[in-house]
């Protein structure tokens, strides 16, 4: 009873704690989850996303018949839409682990190259996603019987051996990327009436490069390992070649026998998808994908050889230089062409390319780059004034200006969703696209700046991208997309009311920029299957071709007397050329690969999800989302674990809901095996998280699984009850500030920092906050971060003994400053640390401990511990000790 009352204070201190956090909670979820349901799935979105949940909802239902049908398989439970709307552009994500769920994006797309064609995007969308969770959630007995003990496990690093449970309760999961993506894109293309990446020119337009370069495809093993990191396409080269290999499979084997490799129920034990390959097409999956390289390759060449078959269009290379993707590029009048990029081995950035010598000047880091766009950008040509964006696609972008003559850059409007900027020579209004809640909107913003104003809002499905404004400031160029897949070049007058006129709709026109005098619009356009520019001529109103290539040209540019500024893809990046105008007498149309699949397989006629319509499916009331109600088993599982020298049996469970709400993880165990006899028998670990923003914890002996193979144990005696909380003060990437607290008692205690450091008193409280301010960048292909600083500061209260108090304290902060420097991805490090203890020579572990790498033999930590602030290489752990430090490393 005495004790009791000695920690009543303290065990009160984090029940009030506790009580604020959660009431705090409350406050910051004002705008409330809503969620809805049909005989299938329920949708969990924001109230300004009702009138689209119901649209959702049918598409889901009508996917999910078709689907299906095809795999011949229901999936387990009712799955999970939840609709988002904090990016500038839309995507999809799916998991079926620990259940069946759907992130969906909202907003349009991010256009460009055509290297996703789509027509009505939310159908489009979940024909994908939806494609995952059938292929993933299928079960074979084994499995069935698997999920029904322990659940579909979730793996945790804390926790290894739920890697173990998850493979055996969802093994379709784990195949690669490219296997993974080949049968969504395959399918998404048929479910979506042909359009897809099957039928698309992006790929086409890869793949035929890669012959035409003389490139070697890779293996499958580098595909796997190497290509993503060394690509400017990045994961993108999954998806391409998983498209293009199970297009070759249904080609020359059918369209059946490929459904039938993804299939899993009824499949007797677990075979992964090598094996699997194997026995349903009586090959090794490795001498398939040698026959597909082949076919590719011999493919290929017949469209080179029928491109090749009229007079090519003479190029001029501007230097040897690829530079990744790049943005719209804008031609100065002096010689000089100036547009963002994002190429490998490179940070993203703003430059100045002469078209004389092909010199290039990078004038400014860009951060935080989206994957094809890379930035918005407009230019003004007469002040020089570069406008561009940051946050591209990383929650609300910044527009900034930059000074091309002076190299000033300068904010102008922050946070906001505008993109797809163009500004008017003229009156110097800014004209850009915003997207917000599905929809696309044209905004204005005028001289100086001080917000957008809305002009028209596109209904939702439709959207518009590509603005360019005339000379005159009397017009604007800009592509819309339609619902229908259609995609159109326009033009509206802004001196008649706004009126359009449709331009050109042939092959996906886009890129559209003005002549020098604004009497024609320059644009690419696919129009034979092959990117080519395309002049319109406003007094004649007729459009023709002025290039025909073999690989394709993109974001013409007006040049002057020097010709037509444009890219050229390759498959490194794309190169900056300059073309002379010339007309083309014909455009030979090159032969799709999924077009052969098609007629090849006369059942993806059937395959069909029809968009649109008014079946819609009967959905139930709508209700406010409940975490607590939604809360489900998502691990239940026996494990091994350590504990010093220790070896455990116990169970681990999880407890959650979609939205991470509430996550409750516990794991407890009996000791089975000890050399000290003096070690404890019972161990038991529990934390609850509320919205990954505040923990509640309590540790009783807490065990540690990698002290099974460790000589330095992290598993300690005594009881630890603690309470935490984590804000972002600032999520504007790449720059995050965040704050970490923790209050954490501690009783019974033995010894500290991986059981080395002896404690003073075996009861006490620590108190610790840490602020971490990150400003880091890294580059295509980078293995860490390249640039920028980081801060770190700390300040840690020691205290003991209620009635008689004892304190002390420790402050502490490191910086940490990076550069890439003498080649491609060699960084250079500096970091400078110190830190001052308020002494209180009854709190020994309150001294500041030095020493080691901080490497144990086997665990889940980042293996450079040596950088972290108490490290010191050449000292045996925790070895060197004192009050005040002042610590200097230099890394390259």
């Amino acid at each position: 009873m005495d004790e009791f009352y000695r920690y009543r204070n303290l065990n009160l201190l984090l029940l009030i704690s506790f009580i604020f956090f959660s009431s705090s909670g409350r406050t910051l979820g004002q705008n409330k989850w809503n969620e809805r349901e049909t005989a299938h799935f329920k949708i969990i979105f924001k109230e300004n996303h009702l009138k689209l949940a119901d649209y959702l909802l049918t598409c889901a239902e009508k996917s999910y018949s078709m689907l299906e049908s095809i795999f011949g398989y229901q999936p387990e439970g009712k799955i999970i839409l939840n609709t988002f709307d904090l990016y500038d552009y839309g995507f999809g994500e799916a998991t079926s682990i620990p259940q069946n769920y759907i992130h969906i994006e909202i907003e349009p797309f991010e256009a460009g190259y055509e290297n996703i064609p789509y027509n009505e995007r939310f159908q489009w969308v979940i024909n994908h996603e939806l494609v995952h969770i059938f292929f993933n959630d299928q079960a074979n007995k084994w499995e069935s019987a698997a999920r029904s003990i322990f659940s579909k496990v979730p793996p945790d690093k804390d926790n290894p051996l739920t890697i173990f449970y998850s493979l055996l309760t969802n093994y379709n999961r784990y195949s690669p990327v490219w296997h993974q993506e080949g049968i969504a894109i395959y399918l998404e293309t048929w479910l979506s009436g042909g359009f897809g990446r099957v039928l698309g020119s992006f790929d086409e337009m890869y793949f035929r490069s890669m012959v035409f370069e003389g490139k070697e495809f890779p293996s499958l093993s580098r595909l796997d390992s190497i290509l993503p990191n060394d690509s400017f396409l990045l994961d993108m080269v999954f998806y391409l070649y998983g498209e293009r290999f199970d297009s070759f499979l249904s080609l020359k084997y059918g369209n059946n026998a490929l459904i039938n490799w993804y299939k899993n129920n009824g499949k007797p034990f677990y075979k992964n998808f090598a094996s699997s390959f194997k026995d349903n097409f009586g090959i090794t999956l490795d001498k398939a994908w040698d026959d597909f390289i082949e076919y590719e390759t011999q493919f290929q060449k017949k469209n080179i050889a029928k491109l090749s078959s009229e007079p090519l269009t003479g190029i001029d290379y501007l230097g040897s230089q690829n530079f990744g993707w790049v943005s719209q590029p804008y031609y100065d009048g002096e010689g000089n062409v100036f547009f963002s990029y994002h190429a490998p081995d490179h940070l993203a950035s703003i430059c100045k390319l002469n078209l004389e010598g092909g010199i290039k000047e990078d004038l400014y880091s860009l951060p935080t780059p989206s994957l094809t766009t890379v930035a918005s950008t407009a230019f003004d040509m007469q002040n020089g004034f570069f406008f561009f964006t940051t946050n591209n696609n990383q929650f609300y972008r910044d527009i900034y200006v930059l000074d091309v003559k002076t190299g000033e850059t300068k904010l102008i409007l922050p946070d906001q969703r505008v993109g797809n900027m163009t500004v008017s020579p003229v009156t110097k209004t800014i004209w850009g696209v915003r997207h917000n809640a599905g929809e696309a909107s044209v905004v204005f913003s005028q001289y100086p700046y001080r917000n957008f104003n809305l002009l028209k809002t596109f209904p939702i499905g439709e959207e518009i991208y590509n603005l360019s404004v005339s000379p005159s400031g009397n017009y604007i160029a800009a592509v819309v997309h339609k619902s229908s897949g259609r995609q159109i070049l326009q033009r509206v007058d802004l001196k008649n009311n706004g009126s359009i006129k449709e331009i050109f709709s042939i092959g996906n026109p886009e890129n559209p920029s003005w002549s020098r005098d604004g009497k024609r619009i320059l644009f690419n356009s696919y129009a034979n299957g092959v990117s080519n520019i395309f002049v319109y001529d406003l007094d004649s109103n007729s459009a023709k071709a002025v290039s025909h290539t073999i690989k394709g040209l993109f974001k013409p540019v007006d040049a002057g007397k020097r010709g037509i500024f444009a890219f050229e893809f390759s498959t490194e990046g794309f190169v900056p050329v300059i073309i002379k105008e010339a007309g083309v007498n014909k455009l030979p149309a090159i032969n799709y690969s999924g077009q052969d699949v098609f007629e090849k397989n006369e059942e993806l006629r059937d395959y069909l999800v029809k968009v649109g319509g008014d079946n819609e499916v009967p959905a139930g009331k709508t209700e406010e989302y409940s975490g607590i109600d939604n809360l489900k088993i998502s691990t239940f599982i026996p494990v091994i674990s350590g504990f010093q020298s220790s070896v455990l049996l116990g169970i681990y469970a999880r407890i959650t809901d979609p939205l991470l709400y509430h996550d409750l993880s516990v794991e407890t165990g009996y000791s089975v095996y000890k050399k000290n006899k003096a070690l404890p028998d019972f161990h038991f670990k529990g934390k609850y998280e509320y919205k990954k923003e505040f923990i509640l914890g309590f540790d009783y002996n807490g065990s540690d699984f990698y002290d099974l193979f460790n000589s330095r144990k992290y598993g300690m005696i005594g009881e630890k009850y603690y309470i935490g909380y984590d804000h972002y003060y600032l999520y504007d990437n790449p720059h995050k500030v965040k704050q970490t607290t923790e209050i954490a008692l501690y009783r019974g205690v033995e010894a500290f920092s991986d059981n080395l450091v002896p404690v003073s008193k075996p009861d006490f409280l620590v108190a610790q906050t840490n602020i971490n301010s990150k400003n880091l960048r890294r580059s295509i292909g980078s293995s860490d971060f390249e640039k920028g600083d980081e801060l770190d500061a700390a300040f840690v209260l020691f205290a003991s003994d209620i009635k008689t108090p004892h304190y002390s304290a420790q402050i502490y902060g490191e910086w940490n400053k990076l550069l890439n420097w003498i080649a491609p991805h060699n960084t250079f490090s500096l970091r400078l640390a110190a830190g001052y203890r308020l002494k209180n020579e009854s709190h020994f572990q309150s001294k500041f401990f030095f020493g080691g790498f901080g490497n144990r033999e086997l665990e889940n930590a980042d293996p450079k511990q040596y950088r972290k602030v108490f490290m010191f290489p050449g000292v045996p752990i925790y070895n060197l000790y004192g009050d005040r430090f002042v610590k200097a490393t230099l890394e390259n």
